[in-house]
């Protein structure tokens, strides 16, 4: 996995920081790294799986270019950028460019509709919204910024702390009466005049007697010269940047009034430690003073006395499992990034219900898709009962009881349209007419398109749909009436193996033979029944069972006519969905004289440990060369394949049965083919 970062931070120029080091851990984690920089000075230093370059320039307008410029030459798998601002905008045209996941971090808590002290604030601020919608991840450290984007309708939030150093919580703590602490950047933001102010007055109280501030930056001699102006300068130390251990390690209160924080990493490593803090309400405050290590202060006015407060709350360590660590984060980040490389897909398709007979099952294909793709959104004509998980979205493309073409259309491209930032590719199962209206559409945004057609009967608008589609996939080449010659993806049938488990089966019973279908002349139902009772055909220690309704009326009642008076023969005209597994797993045989494709019907007795004897030539691409003689063609070769299976020791057509549920696993399993599936889109 190569990832494309593109950092303000300038610190990881140097290759022994500790910004250097968090980029390590996500090197050891599994990623190959490329780190640019928009900083004044062209420098780089490289490492097995890790680049770090700052890429030059005289004003930021011509770093920030350099960047993008530096960007495109790098092939990558994702670009991630670390802010929301003009790295998040130069990240997105990199992402275009590479046509890659982006992925938008944001620390600063930027989304939060907080005052935020930066230069130009308001004029940058007005791209984030749009950025954000159009970012593949947001990844923040706010839960104010996180609840904020999703009430603004943008999902695809990742709540993601800013991990602490645990070398904090094992510091021995010999507090000093009166001294306070401080850490950060020396900027505005930060609020050091508000904490100045606030500890003149508790020095005037005798509630305190020392301040340590450590942190560099711009606001350094205004802070010296307020502190002087206040009385204060011999009590307040500005130590620079440095350990903040030794410090902490003394100090009784840790005071910070920041105007704003993304999360407050600062805060947490002092808790950690064990130092009461106080603070303003924003990043990890109020979550901080839920774990009674924290006190907040409304406004200024109240700073000192809220300095006080904290000074007299007993020593509460905060928890270090409530807090990752850097490894611990780098880790998240790497699997977060995993899952970000899967496609995001848009499913249109006729029905989402699971009492829908015909496709009920696909609730169950979209609920376990949805782990192999980022997000599915689906579309479809009509939407019944179902349950998905949060990541699959499901929309009606016309009005409950409509059937206005016109309207399916219209939302059909408009929602293609306004969400077209959110998915990848365009899967369409079963129907080319949307191919053929939508798909030159669908192709002219970039997006990948499959169609998926498995049906015995042609459509006249496949030829088309061939040559609009990326591809067409199918469940096996026998099932797909199109042009042999187009190269047509065999995925499988696509069954939830786990519905189905090989039962228990005596050898002091009869075998079980079963049709299972829907009874009509083209399955061959009446042949079989005439083979089982005609003398000596299947051999008298067998029974069969029909299950499946029939189509057509005269056909039924030819059916029970011929049943009729033959108490080894069952019919079952309605089985619901669910008790099919059960029925399953008691059979031993399944007869099956439909010649076209391989049914799902086979495939899903298959899977319960029934042998197959079928007339489809589907079956050779999954059952090994010797094992052909399961594929009858003609009633001779059928009732030569069952008289076999029924000769054999019981133990011996158990392990056949054993081996072809492990064939049908391989080869039509939901999950292999939604993995196939997902290689087309990549």
């Amino acid at each position: 996995m190569k990832v494309l970062m593109l950092s303000r931070d300038r610190s990881g120029l140097d290759s022994s920081s500790a910004t250097a080091g968090r980029w390590r851990l996500l090197r050891d984690a599994g990623a190959d790294v490329i780190v640019l920089i928009p900083s004044s000075e062209k420098s780089a230093w490289t490492e097995p799986g890790l680049h770090v370059e700052g890429c030059g320039g005289s004003n930021a307008p011509l770093r920030f270019w350099n960047v993008y410029q530096k960007g495109k030459m790098y092939p990558c798998d994702l670009v991630t950028a670390q802010d929301p601002l003009e790295l998040g905008w130069i990240g997105r045209r990199l992402a275009h460019f590479h046509q890659k996941p982006l992925e938008v971090q944001d620390h600063g808590g930027f989304f939060d509709g907080g005052k935020i002290i930066e230069p130009l604030w308001g004029l940058r601020s007005l791209g984030l919204m749009p950025l954000a919608k159009r970012a593949t991840l947001v990844r923040t450290v706010s839960p104010h910024s996180a609840e904020r984007l999703k009430k603004q309708g943008i999902e695809h939030v990742r709540l993601a702390p800013i991990p602490a150093d645990h070398r904090f919580g094992l510091l021995e703590r010999m507090p000093e009466p009166g001294l306070v602490v401080a850490v950060g950047r020396l900027v505005p933001v930060k609020r050091f005049d508000r904490l100045l102010r606030a500890f003149a007055e508790c020095v005037k109280r005798g509630s305190a007697q020392k301040l340590a501030i450590l942190g560099e930056g711009p606001e350094l001699a205004s802070l010296q010269s307020l502190a002087a102006t206040l009385g204060i300068a011999d009590l307040v130390s500005f130590e620079g940047q440095g350990d903040p251990a030794r410090y902490l390690a003394r100090a009784s209160v840790f005071a910070l009034f920041s105007e704003h924080e993304g999360w407050g990493v600062a805060w947490i490593e002092a808790a950690l430690a064990g130092v009461p803090v106080v603070m303003t309400d924003t990043g990890c405050a109020p979550w901080l003073k839920a774990q009674g290590c924290a006190v907040i202060s409304e406004d200024e006015s109240h700073d000192a006395e809220a300095i006080e407060c904290a000074m007299v709350l007993p020593m509460h360590k905060l928890q270090a499992s409530l807090v990752p660590t850097i490894a611990d984060s780098a880790k998240a980040q790497i699997a977060s990034w995993q899952e970000l490389l899967k496609p995001r897909l848009l499913v249109v398709m006729q029905a989402v219900d699971l009492d829908d007979r015909l496709v009920g099952y696909f609730v169950e294909w979209l609920a376990k898709a949805a782990t192999a793709f980022t997000s599915l959104r689906v579309l479809a004509l009509r939407i019944g009962r179902y349950d998905l998980p949060p990541n699959v979205t499901v929309s009606g493309l016309r009005p409950k009881n409509s059937s206005s073409k016109l309207l399916t259309l219209w939302n059909l491209f408009t929602i293609s349209w306004r969400e077209r930032h959110r998915y990848d590719g365009v899967f369409l199962r079963g129907d080319a007419i949307y191919v053929v209206v939508a798909g030159w559409f669908w192709r002219l945004l970039g997006k990948k398109v499959v169609l998926w057609y498995a049906h015995y009967k042609p459509n006249n608008l496949l030829p088309m749909a061939e040559r609009i589609a990326t591809a067409v996939a199918t469940s096996v080449p026998e099932a797909y009436p199109g042009r042999s010659g187009y190269g047509v993806r065999a995925l499988g049938q696509g069954i939830d193996e786990s519905r189905f488990s090989q039962g228990e089966k005596t050898g002091d019973r009869k075998i079980r033979l079963l049709v299972l279908g829907r009874v009509q002349p083209i399955k061959g139902v009446k042949e079989i029944v005439n083979e089982f009772i005609g003398e000596g055909a299947y051999g008298a220690k067998t029974e069969l069972t029909i299950v499946g309704p029939a189509l057509d009326e005269a056909y039924e009642k030819e059916i029970d006519q011929l049943i009729a008076g033959h108490d080894d023969i069952r019919w079952i005209k309605g089985l619901p969905y669910d008790e099919i597994p059960a029925l399953l797993a008691e059979q031993d045989i399944l007869v099956n004289a439909y010649p076209g494709s391989l049914d799902k019907v086979i495939v899903e007795s298959m899977m319960s440990g029934m042998v197959p004897v079928v007339a489809t030539r589907g079956l050779i691409h999954t059952v090994p060369q010797e094992w052909r003689w399961m594929v009858a063609e003609t009633p001779a070769e059928r009732i030569r394949a069952i008289r076999k299976i029924i000769s054999l020791a019981p133990e011996e057509r158990a392990r056949y049965a054993s081996h072809v549920r492990k064939l049908a696993i391989r080869d039509h399993s939901m999950g292999g083919q939604i993995k196939r599936l997902a290689k087309l889109f990549v």
